[in-house]
């Protein structure tokens, strides 16, 4: 017992693949391996979500179970309001929460080599995937400036730059035709050239970008 408990606070249970077997060794890198490791800061956060919703809970059937706020009727909207609030924040922190304990995932992946191709070629592939992503931004966020200005003032899908934005990332998914109908009512000539060079630009050149990119990693792993 107190063995384990050493190991999860110096925490350094680290895959190493030995040369000589194909087996993995679980090698103890220390405390401050542990505490820089990513994925102790992922622990971290799920922890620590975990927590706060536990006070969301506790601070919401305070607020309920309050005699001032059973007695006084008039109050109740405020009340309402405030419950609804407090519902909101753990909903959106069970969210991240869920979130952080599907990423946990990966973290266990390390272990067997087959499962870990994943994890490699995601490392292997953030210098890239981060340029990628950088190119990937500016192309949408312009095509999403040129929605705009082109049918901004006829459709309410292209009305203000977030809505282009949210309307281009459904065009890239491929919710295309039905947006390339409007486009063609406001200005015929125009939705075809506009659809034409983002499907080809965002759509076929820069997602296989991110397949070459992806596929180079896993190979060389």
């Amino acid at each position: 017992m107190v063995f384990i408990f050493y190991n999860i606070l110096a925490g350094g249970w680290d895959g190493n693949k030995d040369e000589t077997t194909t087996r993995i060794e679980a090698s103890h890198q220390g405390l401050k391996a542990f505490l820089l490791d990513k994925w102790t800061l992922v622990d971290f956060l799920n922890y620590l979500l975990f927590i706060y919703y536990i006070i969301l809970r506790i601070s919401l059937t305070q607020m309920i179970t309050a005699k001032e706020n059973i007695i006084q009727v008039k109050q109740s909207l405020e009340v309402k309001e405030r419950a609804a609030s407090i519902i909101q924040s753990q909903l959106l922190g069970n969210f991240f929460n869920v979130l952080l304990c599907l990423l946990k995932c990966f973290k266990y992946y390390r272990f067997q080599p087959r499962l870990a191709i994943v994890n490699n070629t995601l490392e292997k592939s953030i210098p890239d995937l981060y340029h990628f992503a950088l190119m990937f931004m500016t192309f949408l966020y312009g095509f999403s400036a040129i929605s705009h200005v082109l049918f901004g003032p006829e459709m309410h899908m292209f009305s203000t730059l977030p809505i282009a934005l949210s309307s281009g990332w459904m065009m890239m998914l491929g919710a295309g035709l039905d947006h390339f109908a409007s486009m063609a009512r406001v200005d015929g000539k125009m939705a075809v050239v506009f659809y034409t060079t983002f499907i080809f630009l965002v759509n076929i050149v820069l997602l296989n970008i991110l397949l070459a990119i992806l596929v180079r990693m896993s190979v060389k792993d």
